[in-house]
C-alpha cells in the first residue's frame, strides 16, 4: 500500500487543507519479460547417451542469457533445473525479489555432440547432432556419410585431414549448419572433384586454407561463412580446373605466396567476384609473389624504370597495378613484357592478347594517344578463366597529362616585339605560340588559356613590367566548371617571351627647334629632346642615350655654330631599352616664340571626366596676331596622360615650329579625383534573363559583366570598379555594389548600389547581333564586327587619315595616327576614339 499526501499551496484562494490517496503498486509479470535463447550461448555444452546430460552447464547458460536483459539483475530472479526430453529442454525461471512476480518457463533445443571415427557410426537420422570426424587416417573416403538418414545437424573436420574425397559428405541440402573446416587453416589439404560443391563452409574471418590439389568443380557454388582465404601449394605446379570456384561466395584467392599456376581453365572462376582474386601480378608489395610479371618494355617518351609501379592494395583491399607514360601527342606505341608464374616469357599474339578501353568505349591499343586512364584486358592463352579478372580494372595504363610547367613559347613567324615604353600583352590567338618539351604545338582553348584570377579577369600579364627584356606570360591547362583539368595538359605554366630593345632609328625623335641670332653658338641639351613611339610620347632620358657629338658621352648637351637653317644631332643608346643610333635633324631659327606668348594660363585644377583635359580649348592663351597652332606653334605637356588624376602637377608648353624655335612654359594645371557619389556618376545595369538551366546563383558573374559606368556620359572602363553582385532571398533580384578599385585614383572612396530584376528563361532566346568595336593601340587599328563595310577615319576637322574595306569580323591593320580624336564610320556604325 502506498499513502500519497496532497496539500494545497501556500496562498492558495482556491483550495486548502490536505488530503490523502491510497494505491496498491502491483509488480510487472516475469511472463511479460521477452527472452531469447541465442544458440551460440550453449556452444560446447555436450549431450550425449554415455556421459549424461550436462544440465546444469545449460542452466548456468539459461541464467546468463537472463541475466544479460536490461532490467533484471540477478536479485531479480532464479533458474530452476533443467529438464531433458531428448532434445528438448524446458528450464523454468521464478521471480524473487518485490519487482516481478510469477515465473516463465523456456523451452528450446540443443544439438548433440557426436564424435565418430568410422563410418560404422554415421547412422540414423542426425538432425540435431554436431558430427566431429575423428578417423584414423588423414583421407575422409566417398561415401562417408551413405548410411545416414535424413540430415545431418553440422560436421566438423579435425586438423588431421589431408585428403577429400568426391563424395565425401551428403548434398547441401542434407546439412543444416555446414561443415566447419577452421581447423584445417595451416594444413595442406588435396580436395576431389566436387568435393565441397553447394556446400555451406564454416570459416572464422582470416583463416587461410591451402590445398595441394583443387579438383573440378571442388568448391561450385560454395558459400563461406566469413572471409576465408584460399592459398595454392607453392611447391608444385597447379591447373586450376573447370568451375573449381565457380559461383563461390565469401572467399578470396591468392596467389600473392608465388604458387606455380601452369593453366586456368575457361569456367574455372565463372560467377565468382573477380576482385577477390589477389596476387595476379608480381611485385614487392607481394615478395615477388604473384601469377604474372607484366611490365612497359618500352621506355618512350618519358617512361621511367619507377613507373612500372608496384601492384598496390587499394581501399577494399583488392590490387591495382599502374604503367604510366605520358601525353606526347602521337600514338604510343606500347608494348609489354609478360612472364607467367613458372618465368615463362609470353610471346605477344601467340601467347596472350591486350586490349584497352575507357569509360567511353573500347580503345586501340596501337593509337592510345590522348591523356586518359585505359583499363587493359589481359587475355593470355592457358588461363582464359582469369579473362574477367585481369579486366575488371586492376590493370591500368595512365597516360598522363603533360605539365605545362614543362612548355616554352615562341612568337608567330615575322613577329617581335620591340620596347614600347608600355607592357605587352601578346594575343594567344595571333602573336604568340606554345609549345611543349616535344615540340607539339598547344591549341589556344582546347589545350591552354591565359591565366585569369577568380573573377575571370586575366592576370597572365600582371607581373611585367613594360621594360626590353625576358617577360612572362603565365598560362593554365583548359579546366572544366568544377576546375578539372579535362585535356592532355595540366597545372600551370610560365612561359617568357623577349622584347627587343628599340633601335633609335625606329623611334620617333623631335629635337625642339632652337632660336639663334645667327651667329652665336647654341647649346643642344637633352631637355630639348622628346620621343614617341606609335603616336604616343615615350621617355627618352639621357642615360638611355648620349649625344655623339657632345666633347664626353657624360655631358648632356654639346654645341652647334650659330648659322641659322638644319642641323643634325646624333643620339646613341647606352644600356637599357634602346640600341642603336638615330640622326635627329633640328633648326635653328630667328624667331623666339617665347616672345611671341604674351599671356600665361596660370595654375589651374580639372576635376577627373573621363576624357582628356585641353586646358587652351577656352582661347584664354593670348599669343601674337597671325601666329597659327600647328604651323608656328604647337601645345606640348609634360607627360601624355592628360586623363587620369595627376600626382603631380602638369607643364603646359607653348613650342615653336616651322620658322619659330624654342619652348615657352604657359602654366601648369592638375587633375583631381571626381566625387563617387556624385549625380553625374551613372552606374548601368540592365534586368538579367536567366540562360537554359541557369541557376541564378550561377549567373552573377554573367550579371557583373553587364555592369556600364559612365560619368557625365563618358563610358569608362569596368576594369578600373570592382563589381560585386549578390542574390536577394527572393531569388529573383541581385543586388550589385560598385566602388572603385584599390587601384583608381580617379575617384573619391564610396559605393553605389543598384537592385535590378532576374527574369525567368522564356525559352525564346533571340541572337544578338555582336556589337561593332574599334580600338587603338601601339599603331594598331582593331576593327570588330565591321565586315564588308568601308572604314573611314578622319579628324575632329575632317582631314581623312585612312579609308579601306574591312574584311573578317576582327581586322587588324597597322595605320599611324598622331595624338588626337577621331572619328570611324563604317556602314551604319559611327564610333568616335581617342589616340594618346
Amino acid at each position: 500500500m502506498v499513502h500519497v499526501a496532497i496539500s494545497a499551496t501556500q496562498g492558495n484562494t482556491t483550495y486548502k487543507g490536505v488530503k490523502t490517496l491510497d494505491f496498491t503498486v502491483t509488480p510487472p509479470e516475469l511472463i511479460d519479460i521477452d527472452v531469447f535463447i541465442p544458440d551460440s550461448k550453449f556452444a560446447g555444452i555436450t549431450i550425449d547417451g554415455t556421459e549424461g546430460t550436462n544440465l546444469a552447464a545449460l542452466k548456468d547458460a539459461v541464467a546468463a542469457v537472463v541475466g544479460s536483459i536490461d532490467g533484471l539483475t540477478s536479485a531479480d530472479y532464479e533458474v530452476g533445473d533443467a529438464v531433458l526430453n531428448g532434445n528438448a529442454v524446458r528450464v523454468t525461471i521464478n521471480a524473487k525479489g518485490r519487482k516481478f512476480t510469477g515465473n516463465k518457463t523456456i523451452e528450446f533445443i540443443v544439438t548433440v555432440q557426436k564424435t565418430v571415427d568410422g563410418k560404422e557410426d554415421l547412422k540414423g537420422d542426425l538432425s540435431s547432432t554436431v558430427v566431429t570426424v575423428s578417423i584414423p587416417n588423414d583421407t575422409i573416403p566417398k561415401g562417408f556419410f551413405a548410411d545416414v538418414k535424413g540430415k545431418v545437424f553440422e560436421i566438423v573436420l579435425p586438423s588431421t585431414i589431408k585428403k577429400i574425397e568426391e563424395g565425401a559428405f551428403p548434398p547441401a541440402k542434407n546439412i543444416e549448419k555446414g561443415i566447419d573446416i577452421r581447423a584445417l587453416g595451416g594444413q595442406t589439404v588435396s580436395v576431389d572433384r566436387k568435393a565441397f560443391s553447394g556446400q555451406k563452409l564454416i570459416v572464422s574471418e582470416g583463416t587461410e586454407l591451402k590445398f595441394s590439389n583443387i579438383g573440378e568443380g571442388s568448391f561450385q557454388d560454395a558459400v563461406f561463412t566469413d572471409s576465408a582465404t584460399i592459398v595454392l601449394d607453392e611447391t608444385v605446379n597447379h591447373e586450376i580446373p573447370a568451375n573449381a570456384f565457380a559461383n563461390a561466395k565469401g572467399v578470396k584467392i591468392d596467389f600473392s605466396n608465388g604458387a606455380k599456376i601452369t593453366g586456368v581453365k575457361a569456367s574455372a572462376f565463372a560467377g565468382f567476384d573477380t576482385k577477390a582474386i589477389k596476387g595476379l601480378f608480381k611485385s614487392s608489395n607481394n615478395g615477388g609473389g604473384g601469377l604474372f610479371d607484366v611490365k612497359l618494355s618500352n621506355l618512350s617518351p618519358f617512361l621511367k624504370a619507377a613507373d612500372n609501379n608496384d601492384a598496390e592494395d587499394t581501399e577494399g583491399n583488392r590490387e591495382i597495378l599502374t604503367l604510366t607514360d605520358t601525353y606526347a601527342n602521337k600514338a604510343l606505341e606500347i608494348h609489354f613484357t609478360v612472364k607467367n608464374a613458372v618465368n615463362k616469357l609470353l610471346e605477344n599474339p601467340k601467347d596472350y592478347t591486350i586490349t584497352a578501353k575507357t569509360d567511353k568505349g573500347s580503345a586501340d591499343l596501337k593509337n592510345l594517344i590522348n591523356a586518359d586512364a585505359y583499363t587493359l584486358g589481359l587475355r593470355i592463352n592457358g588461363y582464359e578463366g582469369l579473362n574477367d579478372a585481369f579486366a575488371d580494372g586492376r590493370l591500368l595504363f595512365k597516360i598522363e597529362q603533360y605539365d605545362l610547367a614543362d612548355a616554352s613559347v615562341s612568337l608567330a613567324p615575322g613577329k617581335t616585339f620591340l620596347y614600347t615604353g608600355k607592357v605587352i600583352e601578346p594575343d594567344p590567338k595571333t602573336e604568340f605560340t606554345v609549345k611543349d618539351g616535344l615540340n607539339n604545338t598547344l591549341i589556344f582553348g582546347k589545350d591552354f588559356e591565359l591565366l585569369t584570377d577568380e573573377d575571370g579577369d586575366v592576370i597572365a600579364y600582371d607581373n611585367n613590367d613594360a621594360s626590353a627584356g625576358s617577360q612572362n606570360i603565365r598560362i593554365v591547362a583548359v579546366t572544366d566548371a568544377k576546375g578539372k583539368f579535362t585535356g592532355n595538359y595540366k597545372n600551370e605554366g610560365k612561359v617568357t617571351f623577349d622584347i627587343a630593345k628599340r633601335p633609335l632609328s625606329q623611334t620617333d625623335i623631335e629635337i625642339a627647334n632652337r632660336y639663334s641670332d645667327g651667329k652665336t653658338g647654341v647649346k643642344i641639351t637633352s631637355d630639348d629632346v622628346s620621343a614617341s613611339i606609335n603616336g604616343e610620347a615615350c621617355k627618352l632620358l639621357f642615360g638611355d642615350y648620349y649625344f655623339k657629338e657632345a666633347a664626353s658621352s657624360s655631358n648632356d648637351y654639346f654645341e652647334v655654330e650659330g648659322a641659322y637653317g638644319e642641323k643634325t644631332a646624333t643620339l646613341v643608346a647606352k644600356e637599357g631599352n634602346f640600341t642603336g643610333e638615330a640622326k635627329v635633324k633640328f633648326t635653328l631659327v630667328g624667331n623666339d616664340i617665347r616672345e611671341a606668348v604674351l599671356s600665361e594660363i596660370g595654375e589651374r585644377e580639372y576635376t577627373y571626366s573621363g576624357l582628356p583635359v585641353n586646358p587652351l580649348k577656352d582661347e584664354t592663351l593670348n599669343i601674337r596676331e597671325g601666329l597659327q597652332l600647328d604651323k608656328d606653334y604647337k601645345v606640348v605637356y609634360s607627360t601624355s596622360d592628360r586623363t587620369n588624376v595627376s600626382k603631380e602637377d602638369i607643364i603646359v608648353s607653348v613650342r615653336g615650329i616651322g620658322k619659330w624655335g624654342e619652348t615657352a612654359p604657359v602654366g601648369t594645371f592638375s587633375i583631381v579625383p571626381a566625387d563617387f557619389n556624385s549625380n553625374s556618376l551613372e552606374i548601368i545595369v540592365p534586368n538579367y534573363t536567366l540562360k537554359k538551366d541557369e541557376e541564378p546563383n550561377a549567373a552573377l558573374k554573367s550579371i557583373e559583366k553587364t555592369v556600364v559606368v559612365k560619368l557625365n556620359g563618358v563610358e569608362l572602363p569596368v576594369k578600373d570598379f570592382d563589381i560585386t553582385a549578390s542574390l536577394i532571398t527572393n531569388r529573383n533580384q541581385a543586388a550589385i555594389e560598385v566602388k572603385p578599385a584599390d587601384s583608381n585614383d580617379n575617384f573619391t572612396d564610396g559605393v553605389r548600389s543598384k537592385t535590378i530584376n532576374i527574369l525567368a528563361y522564356t525559352a525564346n532566346e533571340a541572337v544578338a547581333a555582336a556589337n561593332a568595336s574599334v580600338s587603338y593601340a601601339n599603331g594598331v587599328l582593331t576593327l570588330t564586327n565591321l565586315n564588308g563595310t568601308t572604314a573611314t577615319i578622319v579628324s575632329l576637322n575632317g582631314k581623312l587619315a585612312a579609308k579601306f574595306t574591312v574584311s573578317g569580323s576582327e581586322v587588324q591593320k597597322d595605320v599611324t595616327l598622331a595624338p588626337g580624336f577621331y572619328i570611324l564610320s563604317a556602314g551604319k556604325t559611327v564610333s568616335k576614339f581617342i589616340v594618346r
